[in-house]
Formats: C-alpha cells, structure tokens, sequence
C-alpha cells in the first residue's frame, strides 16, 4: 500500500512540476498517511451504546490468517480501579484466595463470560466476569495465594458428646490460624459457619465466636482482619447441639 501511493504521488508531482527529489516524495507520502503510533487494536476502537445493545466499531481494518486456529482480537484495553483483599473459608478450603473489588463496574461496558488472569505479568489462571448481578461491587478471584496459610482445626479437649437423661449434647470447638508470609499487610475476610436449625426438638448455642460479625439467619460468622508481615492470629468457634437421643444428626 505505501508502494502505490507513493508510485502515485510520484506521477503527479512529476506532471506538475518536472523531477522531484525522492526525499520530498517521501516526505509528502509519510504526511498523508494516517499516524499509527500506537500498537494495539484497542486503541482504535470506539464503543457506541444504544437502548438496546452495545457495538464495537474498529476504525482499521484487522487481518485474522484463514489457518483454522483460534486468534485473540483485542476490541478494548481498560485500566480498572480495584481494591484487592483476601478471602478464605477454611471450613471449605484451607487456602486464600486474592481478591479485586472493582466499584462502579457498569459505567466500562464489561461483557459476561470467562476471562484469563495475568497477574504481575505472569499467567496464573482463569475467572469470571458477571457484570449483570445487583451488588454495586464487582468481585474478580485473581487465585490462590500460598503464601498466606491457614489452618482449621478440631480442639480434642474441647469437644465431645455428653448423654443428659433422653438428650444428647454435643459440643464442636475450631481453632482456625492464619499467618501472613507475605512482606506487606495483608487484609483477609474470614469466614466460617455454625449450624441451624428449625427443628423444634433440636438446639444449637454458640459458645465462642471470638468478635466475629454474626449473621444469625444463615450462621455465617466473618472476621475483618490486618496481618502484618510475618503475623499470626488465632480465632477460635465453638458451639452446643442438643437434640434427642434418638435422632441421628450429621454435625
């Protein structure tokens, strides 16, 4: 393309006015052309939004090779403020995961579907992207971090199982322990769970909770909490199952 025209500009500045230097033709076809001094695709797209849908309208043309493998068209490059924090529900999974808060999410017209995480330039997994939810907050799991730990473990001394008259009593006691291996603060949502119950002959008490924020419908307890480098905290659950001694409950 750049050939041609150049070929062309050549003719007429020769028609119109003799021999031409090649430096000013050169110099004439470079201003012509348009300036591409940024790289990717993304650069060039423009995002119109209607009612209805939303369109991606790419103002170059973009060459795919027909070789029946798959190719990765980049329509869009956003820089998203996020707010990154650990999460972990050892009863579950004994391992934290990292967190991004995006806030304001709907104003960047992200699409719903699967997403690839490069995270400090290095491939670690994949997540998914679900902007069509009510929350105002967007949370992207950016994986697993091995280098905050964490333990979940039964007290011994702690539990056991006590017979009073036609009830049995159960007691169930957790020690949890996290520790930040990390060189930098760490904050970590926390979370654990006690049982219910809306059977009637069956009572659950919550003995120690160790300052979590209880959510006494679900018997969802969160902790907020900052470890500092090198930091070890210890929180501790334990709760009280009575029920009839006839029954089989699976705690």
């Amino acid at each position: 393309y750049g050939y041609n025209q150049r070929a062309v500009a050549n003719q007429l500045q020769s028609s119109a006015y003799g021999e031409v230097k090649d430096k000013a033709i050169e110099e004439v076809v470079v201003s012509a052309l348009p300036k591409m001094k940024k790289s990717s695709v993304s650069d060039y797209t423009t995002v119109a939004e209607n009612q209805l849908n939303i369109a991606f309208d790419i103002d170059i043309p973009y060459d795919i090779l027909s070789n029946g493998k798959v190719h990765s068209v980049s329509l869009k490059e956003i820089k998203l403020p996020a707010t990154y924090k650990y999460y972990a529900a050892p009863k579950v999974e004994n391992e934290a995961f990292l967190l991004a808060e995006i806030a304001d999410y709907s104003k960047y017209n992200l699409l719903q579907g699967e997403a690839n995480i490069i995270f400090e330039g290095m491939y670690v997994g994949k997540t998914f992207i679900e902007p069509s939810q009510t929350s105002d907050t967007l949370n992207l799991s950016m994986g697993r971090d091995k280098k905050v730990s964490i333990k979940r473990e039964k007290v011994a001394d702690k539990s056991g199982t006590k017979f009073l008259s036609s009830r049995k009593e159960q007691t169930f006691t957790y020690d949890i322990t996290v520790r930040n291996n990390k060189k930098e603060l760490v904050e970590l949502l926390l979370k654990d769970q006690y049982p219910l119950t809306t059977n009637k002959e069956i009572e659950v008490e919550l003995l120690q909770s160790d300052s979590a924020k209880i959510n006494s419908e679900t018997g969802i307890l969160t902790w907020q909490l900052q470890l500092k480098p090198n930091e070890t905290k210890k929180i501790r659950i334990s709760y009280r199952v009575k029920y009839p001694k006839d029954q089989v409950l699976n705690l």
